[in-house]
């Protein structure tokens, strides 16, 4: 049996760019979700 060891995981750190990036993906997912319920409102 091999002695235990530990395994420490270090979260990535995200420069400003990759933020940037991110949060402008989730707007454009939110904006085609309004436009699709908008266009399936008057249905």
């Amino acid at each position: 049996m091999s002695a235990s060891t530990t395994v420490v995981r270090t979260k990535p750190l995200m420069d400003m760019k990759q933020i940037l990036l991110m949060n402008l993906g989730i707007f454009g997912i939110q904006y085609s979700l309004g436009m699709q319920q908008t266009a399936v409102t008057p249905i």
